[in-house]
């Protein structure tokens, strides 16, 4: 198992309990947490150095790597937590991670998803305004047409009156 323990004081500092979190290594080697996350979700927990202590869909002969190194950038530049776009290093897709450094355990805990997927749904709103966007320019497009269609059958028929009004003077 891999377990943590706290002590729980209360604001006097007396003890008020112990909360306790074990969870299985195997439940670290599966591709993704069924219930917990959706699709290709993938978490973390690495060392204060750096290490994978446990990660989702990592099998044991790949614990040997390191934390990301845009992670590691900004850890060092003192950010106790962030959100950023990572390269392929663990898997063979670009990821979207968040991580956040827990000094009381002297680890890092790193939650990530494949970019497709994080940015899928933005890309479909996007997708939808572009058309009804587009939808609406070609409306205005041929409200536009039928207008100057309609200013040019007046005004030819204002040419059409005008010179029959002429020519019924010229008779007269």
């Amino acid at each position: 198992l891999f377990t943590y323990s706290r002590a729980l004081r209360r604001g006097d500092g007396d003890f008020d309990g112990v909360v306790q979190v074990a969870v299985r290594t195997g439940f670290f080697q599966r591709p993704g947490l069924d219930g917990e996350a959706r699709g290709a979700t993938a978490i973390g927990l690495f060392d204060a150095e750096g290490r994978v202590l446990a990660r989702t869909g990592l099998s044991a002969p790949r614990l040997d790597l390191r934390i990301p190194q845009a992670v590691q950038a900004r850890l060092a530049a003192g950010a106790e937590a962030g959100t950023l776009r990572l390269d392929p290093e663990f898997d063979s897709v670009a990821r979207i991670a968040s991580f956040r450094r827990l000094p009381v355990w002297g680890v890092v805990v790193m939650a990530s998803v494949p970019e497709a997927e994080a940015l899928a749904p933005w890309r479909r709103a996007v997708s939808w305004s572009v058309g009804l966007i587009g939808a609406a320019a070609l409306v205005m497009l041929l409200l536009a047409g039928l207008a100057i269609r309609l200013v040019r059958r007046e005004g030819e028929a204002r040419a059409a009156l005008a010179s029959a009004n002429a020519g019924l003077r010229d008779a007269a």
